[in-house]
């Protein structure tokens, strides 16, 4: 029987419809109870130590790591993968101030893993305790601010609906 009242999906649908002309590239995303815009990000990236990083000679440091230079946003978790076939480390900081403490990997066994979640922005260099010539740097940018095209909130429901653009 029909009430004249709409349902929730198909209002959520016709919201979301509505939204949909501003941008083919901008992400949907629903968040339940969340209205605040202080968001962070996710997201993980990877960081190889490359086969014949344990050998000094190539004053090309690209080679040694995949990506030498990484940058990240805000809340993003990086991981490093040691691909070589000797124990490394990732320490922050540089060879020539030595570590500043921020992360240690200690001893990074050949087809091992760590990581580190981001809270902050910065520039973090790293290198390895065990290679010195084995460096690199995560540059941490704040997460952009959403253009918002569409911003509902669903009276009751608690839910909000908005349209990104990164």
């Amino acid at each position: 029987m029909n009430t004249g009242h709409i349902t929730t999906s198909a209002m959520l649908g016709l919201i979301v419809a509505l939204a949909m002309p501003f941008s083919a590239n901008a992400d949907i995303s629903i968040h339940p109870f969340d209205t605040d815009s202080s968001l962070t990000s996710t997201a993980t990236a990877t960081v190889s130590i490359n086969p014949g990083s344990a050998v000094p000679g190539c004053e090309n440091n690209d080679m040694y790591l995949t990506p030498t230079h990484l940058t990240i946003t805000v809340g993003d978790t990086v991981i490093w993968t040691n691909t070589n076939s000797a124990a490394s480390t990732v320490t922050s900081g540089t060879p020539f101030d030595g570590p500043d403490g921020f992360f240690d990997s200690a001893l990074l066994l050949a087809g091992n893993s760590f990581s580190v979640l981001f809270p902050n922005q910065g520039v973090f260099p790293y290198f390895s305790l065990v290679h010195p010539w084995v460096q690199g740097s995560v540059t941490v940018v704040p997460v952009p601010e959403p253009s918002v095209a569409a911003l509902l909130i669903l009276g009751g429901l608690g839910i909000t609906v908005c349209r990104r653009r990164f």
